[in-house]
């Protein structure tokens, strides 16, 4: 595990210094006259509303470096911390719509935070161009290797008999309404305890301090190989190729646990046409190369491209599914 935790960052690392450059010999290269690209600005920032070395910064420098190779062009990732991602979006809503700015941005952002906060500063739908979605992960259910239970089906019959909890890394998280999903569908209650990020989470599991917790799968994954805790279940549509051996929520009898996020591109409202159709072309080609897809599986994401339009499409149905949740948790937030 600490190999692979060590190989992880080292390519946050080498990630972090590639993007902070420009690719060498990138100013004596120029694109064809009719280039969109070519027209724009030579330099495009990529705003990422979570720290350095985060799953969602991790995933943005990858797309960054392949970017700037695909378009001959200089892409500088951001990180705009703070609100749960929601200055980045802020920022990113008063951008120039000229290729300068864009952001790389979890689905959640898009699809569960318009019916969490009640103030929220900008419109997923309305505020933004969709370029493109290019990768997928999915949530893990795990607890400690200590805990009375060896599976999801054990702890929900120990849950049904002792008080019980979960942990998520935050309110108004797909974690978050994961363990809340489960809690419903299973007819057990859990009392859910946030934490004030991943991190936390992942010490108060191996520590035992709570009885289960939900987050995406690769905080889990290494350390559950490595026997510090148990990966008990995940929220993937069918079994991960990263983790074959650990059941899906579905196959366990609640298809309603089915929780698969993504993350995609995000461009000022207004863009041109023929920018974001570069653009996203762009995209669906580094989507589509084998080096990528296996840098992304270090995290636990996969490759997984849709247009624009299709896009919408995705956060439109996200949307209205989480809708639903939020209202029947009666979870919301002021903000």
């Amino acid at each position: 595990m600490a190999l692979a935790r060590r190989h992880f960052l080292r390519q946050c690392s080498a990630l972090v210094s590639t993007n902070a450059l420009r690719a060498s010999g990138a100013a004596a290269l120029v694109l064809g006259s009719g280039s969109a690209m070519a027209q724009a600005t030579r330099t495009t920032t990529l705003l990422v509303g979570f720290p350095a070395g985060s799953g969602v910064d991790y995933v943005a420098r990858l797309l960054a470096d392949r970017l700037q190779q695909v378009l001959n062009r200089t892409f500088i990732v951001d990180n705009r911390v703070g609100a749960s991602g929601r200055i980045a979006m802020e920022q990113l809503k008063r951008a120039p719509n000229d290729g300068s700015v864009l952001a790389v941005v979890p689905s959640g952002m898009l699809s569960i935070f318009p019916s969490f906060y009640r103030k929220l500063a900008y419109d997923p739908l309305k505020d933004y161009t969709a370029v493109a979605k290019f990768c997928d992960y999915h949530m893990g259910l795990a607890s400690a290797t200590t805990a009375p239970y060896k599976t999801l089906p054990e702890f929900l019959e120990w849950a049904k008999r002792n008080p019980a909890n979960y942990g998520h890394p935050g309110m108004g998280t797909a974690p978050h309404f994961t363990g809340y999903l489960l809690a419903q569908d299973a007819g057990v209650k859990l009392q859910d305890v946030s934490y004030r990020g991943g991190p936390q989470l992942t010490q108060a599991t191996i520590g035992g301090e709570i009885a289960l917790a939900a987050n995406l799968s690769g905080t889990f994954r290494e350390l559950a190989k490595g026997g510090r805790i148990r990966l008990l279940a995940v929220t993937a549509p069918q079994r991960s190729p990263t983790t074959p051996d650990v059941p899906t929520l579905a196959e366990l009898g609640f298809p309603n646990g089915v929780v698969q996020e993504n993350i995609g591109l995000l461009a000022p409202v207004g863009l041109d046409r023929a920018l974001v159709a570069q653009l996203a072309d762009a995209v669906r080609q580094v989507a589509a190369e084998q080096a990528f897809q296996e840098k992304l599986q270090v995290g636990d994401y996969s490759s997984a491209y849709l247009d624009g339009a299709a896009y919408v499409g995705l956060t439109t149905n996200a949307q209205a599914r989480w809708a639903k949740v939020i209202e029947r948790s009666g979870f919301r937030a002021d903000e």
